[in-house]
């Protein structure tokens, strides 16, 4: 009664194996529902059409009554093709393998570009910082050397004797039968200089025995001027680091970084070395900018740089006051250091050939020297100061809060490296300027 009520009604038990509990496959309770559909034009067309698909169903193909889906397609056509599937898995995970190979060595490329990138910031910053303390030792040595000739020239001037050492004043120097036997043209400047004797001057209108008496005592430094003269030049020029050290030079010209040694006296009487027949008649060094800025002051005083006679380098005055013991003061001994001969000594003698151009800077980024210049320097007139300010804004900033550092920027439109130092105690700082293409060479970038 059942099952002819539940065909009387449509209705079919659920689909199970008779004696086994294990699932019917999908396919083939397909074909059932198939073919005991309710409705006739629901079921096979015909037993042929039955048989067909009972025929697919055991050649584990796709039956009519249930067309498979993407997956049930794949899933079969692996069963179909077992060698032909495990090889295109193989190539899918060696096609993988490699990619992902590929992907970990850009990486590891990118890595090493980025790490050799760091690595040659880092060479060209530890160069510029010694460079920077050899400008430093430089400066250092010079300034000490010119204190202790100014601490000399105050005893003597104090408690000397007078000396029978030969000296030449400006008129002998200005007499062919007079003057010093070695005087030769200038290589800097306008007429003959002698770096074997000071000239001394004596300004009209002052006491002449008084002040050849004052000659006569200082007479005795003259030796002690032309070592620290030929010391400071052989240092600067040589590269070496102690100014004392080693034989003294043999100086057959004045080309050297130190311009001049000076010794100039409160009621004018000077002293120059090297020995320049040049000097005007009425010179008096006490209106000259290196008297003024020792004149009430204690001390070594670095002065601006200023455009020396000729059009020749930069000079940069450094002056020491003379005091008694009683701290009157007598007078200035002063060094004109020409900045620009020492940096380009320096710069040729640098290891990193990127490095393009050197320049030292004050505390406000006033430019004191410069060689190897990326940009145009303004010379100002003969004797006037030299007050142009480094065109970078950024890094003047940089230097005003890191005081040492290195980054990549542009200046004027140009991709540039900069790297920057102190320069202490003076407060200035020694900047280079590198070209990024030839700096990272050695370290190609896998971008």
């Amino acid at each position: 009664y059942e099952v002819l009520a539940n065909a009387a009604a449509g209705k079919r038990r659920p689909i199970a194996h008779a004696y086994l509990r294990r699932r019917i496959p999908r396919e083939l309770a397909a074909v059932i529902e198939h073919a005991t559909a309710f409705k006739p034009e629901n079921r096979y067309a015909d037993v042929a059409a039955l048989a067909a698909d009972i025929r697919r169903y055991l050649r584990g193909e796709a039956v009519q009554a249930q067309p498979d889906a993407l997956v049930q397609r794949a899933q079969r056509w692996i069963v179909r093709h077992r060698q032909a599937a495990l090889n295109a898995a193989f190539g899918i995970v060696a096609a993988a393998a490699v990619a992902i190979g590929g992907l970990l060595w850009l990486n590891q490329r990118q890595f090493e570009a980025e790490r050799l990138r760091e690595q040659r910031l880092l060479a060209f910053s530890s160069e510029v910082s010694d460079i920077g303390d050899q400008v430093q030792l430089r400066f250092l040595q010079t300034e000490g050397a010119i204190k202790n000739l100014a601490d000399s020239v105050a005893q003597i001037l104090v408690n000397g004797q007078e000396s029978t050492q030969r000296f030449f004043l400006l008129d002998d120097f200005r007499d062919p039968a007079r003057a010093p036997p070695d005087l030769t043209p200038s290589a800097s400047r306008p007429g003959r200089i002698s770096v074997g004797w000071p000239v001394w001057i004596v300004p009209d209108g002052t006491d002449r025995g008084a002040a050849l008496a004052q000659i006569r005592r200082l007479a005795a430094l003259q030796d002690f001027i032309r070592t620290i003269y030929a010391r400071s030049a052989h240092m600067v020029e040589g590269g070496g680091r102690d100014l004392y050290a080693g034989v003294t030079p043999t100086l057959r010209s004045d080309t050297s970084p130190l311009g001049a040694i000076l010794i100039a006296l409160r009621d004018g009487v000077t002293a120059r070395f090297p020995g320049w027949d040049g000097e005007p008649g009425d010179f008096d060094p006490r209106n000259r900018p290196w008297y003024t800025i020792a004149r009430d002051r204690h001390g070594p005083q670095w002065g601006d740089p200023y455009q020396s006679i000729g059009n020749g380098p930069m000079e940069m005055p450094l002056s020491v006051p003379l005091h008694d013991e009683r701290r009157r003061f007598l007078g200035v001994v002063s060094a004109a250091f020409m900045p620009d001969l020492m940096i380009k000594a320096l710069f040729e003698a640098r290891a990193e050939k990127a490095i393009r151009a050197l320049y030292l800077l004050d505390a406000d980024g006033h430019i004191i020297a410069a060689v190897g210049a990326t940009i145009p320097l303004q010379r100002p007139a003969q004797g006037a100061p030299l007050r142009q300010v480094f065109p970078a804004p950024e890094l003047l900033q940089r230097i005003r809060s890191d005081h040492t550092g290195v980054f990549e920027t542009q200046l004027r439109g140009v991709p540039v490296v900069f790297a920057f130092n102190d320069v202490a105690p003076f407060g200035w700082n020694l900047t280079a300027v590198a070209d990024p293409h030839e700096l990272f060479s050695n370290a190609p970038v896998g971008r």
